[in-house]
């Protein structure tokens, strides 16, 4: 094996080591599903990049996920499928919208025997994070979306998400909840008539037990340092949406504990014992209400 290379045996990659920027970058690193594969990712540099430690740093052992795929080296599998006028190209491009020069045409038999058409893709849709449905232009898209559409319920992350500004606690340890980023989401959900499917998560950085995070905004996935304190937090936020939304309401709401806590260093930083425990308290905690 060359010198500053390693070989990444469990995901067929080769990895070129940096010791000056400490992390590695793949080398035709195509896995055996045709798909190209960011890992092991451990952290990020200043840039967003991640970063690959050599063996002797014992990273944590993590899931490999659909948040390692390149994206671009994904891409290029589809671009085969464009029109013959564009499918040599390597790069995305930009396309007209259709003139009306090509129609699309679906046959009905009539006498065949049919069935119910259920829309049933109108059940659920989602979004990223909490905090990016407060913004103005996000909110007219859902209330355009919900005109031609129509979904039930909208799922996302981050309700719990220090950018929400939820949970504070001051130099005496005392905790304080801003619930006005919540409600200014959960107002115009209703206002537009979907009904939110609550992620309980991420962990608040007072309340997180230790630092690992997810995605580019940080979110943490710690346990949290106090179970009481966590518990205090959910009761809370139950007991808020009921009193300004009223008990009918939210019972049609769904709620889930957590997000893909199954993968491992990935959404969920403690052990499979210590989710288990986490998942028992919070629903106890919910249904004691």
């Amino acid at each position: 094996m060359p010198p500053g290379e390693y070989r990444n045996l469990i995901n067929h990659q080769h990895l070129e080591y940096n010791p000056n920027l400490q992390y590695m970058t793949p080398k035709s690193d195509i896995d055996n599903d045709g798909l190209q594969y960011m890992t092991p990712k451990r952290d990020t540099d200043s840039d967003g990049q991640n970063i690959f430690y050599p063996p002797d740093a014992s990273p944590p052992i993590r899931s490999r996920t659909y948040l390692d795929v390149d994206r671009q080296a994904a891409l290029k599998t589809l671009y085969g499928y464009l029109d013959a006028e564009n499918a040599d190209q390597t790069e995305p491009g930009y396309h007209e919208p259709n003139s009306g020069k090509a129609k699309l045409y679906t046959a009905v038999d009539s006498d065949q025997p049919g069935q119910p058409w259920q829309p049933y893709w109108r059940k659920l849709t989602s979004f990223t994070r909490a905090a990016e449905g407060l913004r103005g232009r996000w909110q007219e898209q859902l209330q355009e979306l919900q005109t031609e559409i129509g979904f039930e319920h909208i799922r996302f992350h981050g309700i719990f998400a220090d950018e929400m500004m939820i949970y504070q606690t001051d130099l005496k340890g005392n905790v304080s909840y801003n619930w006005t980023y919540v409600d200014n989401l959960l107002d115009n959900f209703l206002k537009v008539g979907i009904k939110p499917f609550v992620e309980l998560g991420f962990m608040p950085a007072d309340l997180s037990r230790s630092e690992e995070t997810v995605f580019w905004w940080k979110a943490n996935i710690s346990p949290p340092n106090d179970i009481v304190r966590w518990k205090g937090l959910v009761d809370a936020f139950i007991r808020h949406c009921i009193n300004r939304y009223g008990l009918n309401e939210i019972e049609s709401w769904y709620f889930e504990v957590w997000n893909e806590p199954e993968l491992t260093n990935v959404y969920w930083a403690g052990t499979q014992e210590e989710y288990f425990d986490f998942y028992k308290e919070t629903v106890l905690t919910v249904k004691a209400i």
